[in-house]
């Protein structure tokens, strides 16, 4: 979604500050997005994601952690079956809508044990323009916050001894509007 290349284009920096640096706030940075807003961004392969549903209460429509997605197979089992005994959901029986993360059985609902294999999400081509400047902006606000000239300390004073911590982590103002106005909320 970012990369080092996105922080250097806007800050002047080390090659060596960048991989010491700026990559580890990168991963970072989206970890952070992705809890924020409650579903997985950064493109993943093979990513699994698991239901166990009640039979006397179906569901129509399961929501999906990481979209837009490129594929889907989904495999549904009974509790007393194995995993190995599942069967694969043909693609003619699923409603998909790729791009909001959310699959429906044509002409049934969900019930039992099912397991999605997806491949999607986005890439530093395919991120939206807005998140993509919030975590730029983020990581430079981390980076900025964080260099030897900004550090920000606290004292606290225990009987003789004084000791010194760094005051916690915390998020750029547009890192965290955009991350509210891209939350999930699903009832």
């Amino acid at each position: 979604m970012i990369s080092v290349e996105d922080i250097r284009s806007r800050m002047r920096t080390s090659a060596e500050v960048e991989v010491a640096t700026i990559s580890p706030l990168c991963t970072s940075a989206i970890s952070a997005w992705e809890s924020a807003t409650g579903r997985l961004w950064n493109h993943r392969t093979g990513h699994t994601q698991r239901w166990t549903i009640p039979f006397i209460d179906p569901r129509e429509t399961l929501w999906l952690e990481l979209y837009p997605l490129e594929t889907i197979s989904v495999k549904v089992w009974n509790r007393s079956q194995r995993e190995a005994d599942a069967e694969t959901v043909a693609a003619e029986d699923l409603d998909a809508e790729l791009d909001v993360g959310a699959i429906r059985l044509v002409g049934a609902k969900w019930s039992g044990c099912i397991k999605a294999t997806m491949t999607g999400g986005y890439t530093n081509l395919t991120c939206p323009p807005d998140v993509r400047e919030a975590l730029i902006t983020q990581v430079m606000h981390w980076f900025q916050r964080n260099s030897a000239d900004n550090v920000a300390v606290t004292s606290k004073s225990v009987g003789p001894d004084a000791t010194t911590v760094m005051a916690a982590a915390d998020y750029c103002e547009l890192f965290k509007a955009t991350a509210r106005s891209r939350m999930r909320l699903v009832v």
